[in-house]
Protein backbone atom coordinates (compact mmCIF):
# COMPACT_ATOMS: atom_id res chain seq x y z
CA UNK A 1 0.00 0.00 0.00
CA UNK A 2 1.28 3.72 -1.05
CA UNK A 3 2.68 5.86 2.24
CA UNK A 4 1.37 9.05 1.61
CA UNK A 5 3.18 12.10 3.37
CA UNK A 6 1.73 13.52 6.72
CA UNK A 7 2.04 17.01 7.62
CA UNK A 8 3.87 19.21 5.03
CA UNK A 9 5.91 20.60 7.86
CA UNK A 10 6.19 24.82 8.58
CA UNK A 11 9.05 26.50 8.23
CA UNK A 12 8.47 29.83 9.94
CA UNK A 13 7.68 27.09 12.88
CA UNK A 14 9.97 24.36 12.36
CA UNK A 15 13.10 27.04 12.85
CA UNK A 16 11.95 27.65 16.08
CA UNK A 17 13.19 25.13 17.82
CA UNK A 18 16.55 25.61 16.41
CA UNK A 19 16.83 29.30 17.96
CA UNK A 20 17.45 26.94 21.37
CA UNK A 21 20.23 25.42 19.97
CA UNK A 22 21.17 28.62 17.82
CA UNK A 23 21.20 31.27 21.22
CA UNK A 24 23.62 30.69 24.53
CA UNK A 25 21.33 30.06 27.14
CA UNK A 26 19.12 33.22 27.91
CA UNK A 27 19.80 35.54 30.34
CA UNK A 28 16.25 36.46 31.69
CA UNK A 29 17.05 40.00 30.26
CA UNK A 30 16.37 40.10 26.41
CA UNK A 31 13.36 38.71 24.38
CA UNK A 32 14.10 36.80 21.68
CA UNK A 33 13.13 39.09 18.78
CA UNK A 34 16.16 41.42 20.03
CA UNK A 35 18.47 38.04 19.27
CA UNK A 36 17.06 37.88 15.70
CA UNK A 37 20.39 38.54 13.79
CA UNK A 38 22.60 36.54 16.58
CA UNK A 39 20.35 33.73 15.53
CA UNK A 40 20.57 33.92 11.90
CA UNK A 41 24.35 33.89 11.75
CA UNK A 42 24.67 30.93 14.11
CA UNK A 43 22.15 29.13 12.06
CA UNK A 44 24.18 30.14 9.13
CA UNK A 45 27.79 29.39 10.68
CA UNK A 46 26.17 25.95 11.40
CA UNK A 47 24.67 25.33 7.76
CA UNK A 48 28.05 26.33 6.36
CA UNK A 49 29.56 23.70 8.46
CA UNK A 50 27.67 20.99 7.71
CA UNK A 51 27.76 21.95 4.00
CA UNK A 52 31.90 21.66 4.72
CA UNK A 53 31.74 18.04 6.22
CA UNK A 54 31.55 15.12 3.45
CA UNK A 55 30.86 12.58 5.52
CA UNK A 56 28.07 14.34 7.52
CA UNK A 57 26.56 15.34 4.28
CA UNK A 58 27.22 11.62 2.88
CA UNK A 59 25.44 10.26 6.33
CA UNK A 60 22.73 12.60 5.51
CA UNK A 61 22.12 11.24 1.86
CA UNK A 62 22.17 7.90 3.40
CA UNK A 63 19.18 8.40 6.23
CA UNK A 64 17.30 10.18 3.46
CA UNK A 65 18.10 7.74 0.55
CA UNK A 66 16.59 4.92 3.48
CA UNK A 67 13.57 6.95 4.22
CA UNK A 68 13.03 6.79 0.68
CA UNK A 69 13.36 2.68 -0.18
CA UNK A 70 10.81 2.13 3.10
CA UNK A 71 8.17 4.76 1.26
CA UNK A 72 8.25 3.63 -2.00
CA UNK A 73 8.45 -0.39 -0.43
CA UNK A 74 5.19 0.83 1.21
CA UNK A 75 5.20 -2.25 3.07
CA UNK A 76 5.04 -0.16 6.71
CA UNK A 77 2.65 1.91 8.40
CA UNK A 78 4.78 4.63 9.29
CA UNK A 79 8.11 6.13 9.39
CA UNK A 80 9.15 9.17 11.20
CA UNK A 81 12.27 10.72 11.84
CA UNK A 82 13.73 9.88 15.51
CA UNK A 83 16.45 11.93 16.18
CA UNK A 84 15.53 15.39 16.19
CA UNK A 85 14.62 17.69 19.26
CA UNK A 86 15.78 17.95 22.20
CA UNK A 87 14.50 15.60 25.45
CA UNK A 88 15.05 14.96 28.89
CA UNK A 89 15.84 11.63 30.17
CA UNK A 90 16.49 9.64 33.56
CA UNK A 91 20.22 8.86 32.95
CA UNK A 92 20.15 6.03 36.12
CA UNK A 93 20.24 3.48 32.97
CA UNK A 94 22.86 5.01 31.34
CA UNK A 95 23.26 7.54 28.68
CA UNK A 96 20.84 7.32 25.52
CA UNK A 97 21.02 8.27 22.04
CA UNK A 98 18.18 7.91 19.21
CA UNK A 99 18.37 6.22 16.35
CA UNK A 100 17.06 7.63 12.90
CA UNK A 101 14.04 6.67 12.40
CA UNK A 102 10.61 5.41 13.88
CA UNK A 103 9.20 2.57 11.62
CA UNK A 104 5.76 0.89 12.51
CA UNK A 105 4.77 -2.28 10.96
CA UNK A 106 1.53 -3.33 9.63
CA UNK A 107 1.41 -5.47 12.92
CA UNK A 108 2.33 -2.51 15.07
CA UNK A 109 6.01 -3.81 15.56
CA UNK A 110 7.54 -0.64 16.58
CA UNK A 111 11.26 -0.49 15.33
CA UNK A 112 13.66 1.68 15.63
CA UNK A 113 16.55 2.02 12.74
CA UNK A 114 19.80 3.74 12.82
CA UNK A 115 21.26 4.37 9.16
CA UNK A 116 24.67 4.09 8.10
CA UNK A 117 26.96 4.27 5.36
CA UNK A 118 29.71 1.64 4.63
CA UNK A 119 32.53 3.47 2.15
CA UNK A 120 33.16 1.75 -1.52
CA UNK A 121 36.32 0.02 -0.41
CA UNK A 122 35.00 -1.83 2.96
CA UNK A 123 33.50 -4.80 3.51
CA UNK A 124 33.33 -3.74 6.79
CA UNK A 125 30.92 -1.70 8.78
CA UNK A 126 31.98 -0.08 12.00
CA UNK A 127 30.42 1.56 14.99
CA UNK A 128 31.53 2.65 18.25
CA UNK A 129 30.30 0.27 20.80
CA UNK A 130 28.91 3.25 23.53
CA UNK A 131 27.12 4.36 20.64
CA UNK A 132 25.19 1.19 19.94
CA UNK A 133 24.81 0.82 23.83
CA UNK A 134 23.17 4.07 24.35
CA UNK A 135 21.20 3.35 21.29
CA UNK A 136 20.02 -0.15 22.66
CA UNK A 137 18.81 1.96 26.12
CA UNK A 138 17.05 4.28 23.91
CA UNK A 139 15.35 1.46 22.34
CA UNK A 140 14.62 -0.56 25.82
CA UNK A 141 13.45 2.66 27.31
CA UNK A 142 10.97 3.81 24.34
CA UNK A 143 9.61 -0.05 23.63
CA UNK A 144 11.27 -0.64 20.31
CA UNK A 145 13.47 -3.20 18.72
CA UNK A 146 16.72 -1.69 17.80
CA UNK A 147 18.05 -2.41 14.03
CA UNK A 148 21.18 -1.33 11.96
CA UNK A 149 20.53 -0.34 8.44
CA UNK A 150 23.66 -0.11 6.12
CA UNK A 151 23.85 1.11 2.68
CA UNK A 152 27.07 -1.19 1.48
CA UNK A 153 28.27 1.53 -1.11
CA UNK A 154 30.40 -0.63 -3.14
CA UNK A 155 27.71 -3.18 -3.59
CA UNK A 156 25.20 -0.92 -4.02
CA UNK A 157 23.28 -2.76 -1.36
CA UNK A 158 21.07 -2.43 1.73
CA UNK A 159 21.28 -4.62 4.65
CA UNK A 160 19.28 -4.51 8.04
CA UNK A 161 20.53 -6.45 10.89
CA UNK A 162 19.89 -6.75 14.63
CA UNK A 163 22.74 -5.55 17.32
CA UNK A 164 23.39 -9.28 17.98
CA UNK A 165 25.21 -9.89 14.93
CA UNK A 166 27.70 -7.12 15.52
CA UNK A 167 31.01 -8.35 16.68
CA UNK A 168 32.90 -6.38 19.40
CA UNK A 169 36.16 -5.78 19.10
CA UNK A 170 38.09 -3.05 21.19
CA UNK A 171 35.83 -0.35 21.95
CA UNK A 172 33.70 -0.77 18.29
CA UNK A 173 31.17 -2.89 17.52
CA UNK A 174 31.94 -4.34 14.08
CA UNK A 175 29.80 -6.06 11.41
CA UNK A 176 31.79 -7.97 8.16
CA UNK A 177 29.54 -7.72 4.89
CA UNK A 178 29.11 -11.54 4.89
CA UNK A 179 27.45 -11.80 8.07
CA UNK A 180 25.24 -8.98 7.34
CA UNK A 181 23.77 -10.75 4.28
CA UNK A 182 23.36 -13.32 6.54
CA UNK A 183 21.35 -11.62 8.36
CA UNK A 184 19.77 -9.34 6.54
CA UNK A 185 15.64 -8.46 7.71
CA UNK A 186 15.17 -5.98 5.14
CA UNK A 187 13.02 -8.50 3.16
CA UNK A 188 11.14 -9.97 6.01
CA UNK A 189 10.50 -6.27 7.84
CA UNK A 190 10.14 -3.82 4.93
CA UNK A 191 9.12 -5.69 1.61
CA UNK A 192 12.46 -5.84 0.47
CA UNK A 193 13.07 -8.04 -2.78
CA UNK A 194 15.86 -9.67 -5.14
CA UNK A 195 15.53 -9.96 -8.81
CA UNK A 196 17.08 -13.17 -9.82
CA UNK A 197 17.72 -15.12 -13.27
CA UNK A 198 19.64 -17.69 -14.68
CA UNK A 199 22.63 -16.75 -16.13
CA UNK A 200 23.25 -15.61 -18.30
CA UNK A 201 21.36 -12.61 -18.65
CA UNK A 202 21.56 -11.48 -22.19
CA UNK A 203 19.42 -7.58 -23.83
CA UNK A 204 19.75 -8.20 -28.02
CA UNK A 205 18.65 -5.71 -30.66
CA UNK A 206 17.52 -6.86 -33.82
CA UNK A 207 18.16 -4.58 -37.11
CA UNK A 208 15.01 -4.64 -39.84
CA UNK A 209 17.32 -5.64 -42.81
CA UNK A 210 14.79 -3.82 -44.86
CA UNK A 211 14.89 -0.63 -43.40
CA UNK A 212 19.14 -0.44 -43.85
CA UNK A 213 20.16 2.23 -46.39
CA UNK A 214 23.46 3.70 -47.11
CA UNK A 215 24.57 6.57 -45.58
CA UNK A 216 27.60 7.71 -47.15
CA UNK A 217 30.85 7.12 -46.48
CA UNK A 218 30.65 3.77 -45.95
CA UNK A 219 28.00 3.75 -43.33
CA UNK A 220 24.64 2.35 -42.68
CA UNK A 221 21.37 4.00 -41.56
CA UNK A 222 19.36 1.31 -39.48
CA UNK A 223 16.43 0.76 -37.86
CA UNK A 224 15.90 -1.08 -35.10
CA UNK A 225 13.13 -4.17 -35.39
CA UNK A 226 13.10 -5.64 -31.93
CA UNK A 227 14.42 -6.04 -28.95
CA UNK A 228 14.65 -9.57 -26.82
CA UNK A 229 15.74 -10.57 -23.36
CA UNK A 230 17.10 -13.63 -22.75
CA UNK A 231 17.50 -15.72 -19.63
CA UNK A 232 19.43 -19.11 -19.85
CA UNK A 233 18.99 -18.64 -23.62
CA UNK A 234 15.11 -19.00 -23.03
CA UNK A 235 13.42 -15.84 -24.44
CA UNK A 236 11.40 -13.59 -21.68
CA UNK A 237 7.92 -13.02 -22.35
CA UNK A 238 6.19 -13.13 -19.39
CA UNK A 239 5.55 -9.42 -18.50
CA UNK A 240 5.72 -10.85 -14.80
CA UNK A 241 9.16 -11.97 -14.96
Amino acid sequence: MPLRRGRKGNLGLEVMPLIELALPSPDGQRLLSDRHGESVKAISDALGESLGNISRLQGWLTQYAFEAVVVALGSVRLIKTEDSGLFYFDDSDGELQPPDFRVVLRDGTQLLIEVKNVPPASLEAKVRAKDMAAAQTYAQATGGRLLYAHFWSGMGMWTLVDPSVFNRVGSQQRLPFVDAIKANEMQSLLGDGMLATEPLLTFSVAMDPEKEKLAGNDWRALTIGGVELRSAGQVITDPDK
